[in-house]
C-alpha cells in the first residue's frame, strides 16, 4: 500500500478477474495461431520445390522454415506469460476467498464481531456489555473472543 492507494476489505472482495482471465486467454489463443499460420506458411513454401528450383525458392523455403521458428518461439513465449499470469490470478483469487471466509467466520460468530475496511477485526459489543451478558463465564470467554479476533485479523490482514 505505499502507492497511498487503500487497498479495503470490500474493495479487495469486489475485484472481478474475468476481464484478466479473457485476456489470458487470449494470449493462449492467439499464441497458437500465430504457431499454425506461421508453420502452414513454412509447410507451404517447402512444399514448393517443384515450382521454384532456383536458389531463390531455397532461400524463400530457409526464410520460411526460420520465420517459423522464430514465430514458434516467440508463441512458447507468450504462452508462458499467459501460464505465469494464470497462476498468479489464481493465487489472487484464493487469498481473497481465504478474506471472505474469514469475513464470514466473524460475521457468523457468537461474539458479533465486524470487520473493518482495514481488517480490523472488532466486537460490535464493548467488553463491560460482554461482562454483563457472560457473567461468571466472563474470563474464559473474553480470552476466547479476544483470540478469535487476533486469529481473523491476521488472517484477513494476511491474504
Amino acid at each position: 500500500m505505499s502507492d497511498g492507494f487503500a487497498y479495503t476489505v470490500e474493495k479487495v472482495l469486489a475485484w472481478d478477474f474475468g476481464s484478466a482471465k479473457t485476456v489470458s486467454g487470449r494470449l493462449t489463443s492467439k499464441s497458437a495461431d500465430l504457431r499454425g499460420t506461421a508453420r502452414a506458411a513454412a509447410t507451404t513454401f517447402d512444399g514448393s520445390l517443384e515450382y521454384w528450383r532456383s536458389d531463390g525458392g531455397r532461400d524463400a523455403r530457409e526464410s520460411s522454415n526460420a520465420h517459423a521458428d522464430a514465430a514458434d518461439r516467440s508463441a512458447t513465449v507468450i504462452e508462458s506469460l499467459a501460464g505465469k499470469f494464470d497462476s498468479l490470478l489464481a493465487s489472487m483469487e484464493g487469498e481473497i476467498a481465504n478474506v471472505r471466509s474469514k469475513k464470514a467466520e466473524a460475521l457468523g460468530s457468537e461474539f458479533e464481531l465486524a470487520v473493518a475496511g482495514d481488517g480490523e477485526v472488532y466486537s460490535t459489543k464493548s467488553n463491560l456489555e460482554w461482562l454483563k451478558t457472560w457473567k461468571l463465564a466472563y474470563q474464559v470467554k473474553i480470552v476466547q473472543k479476544e483470540s478469535l479476533e487476533s486469529y481473523l485479523i491476521k488472517e484477513i490482514r494476511g491474504s
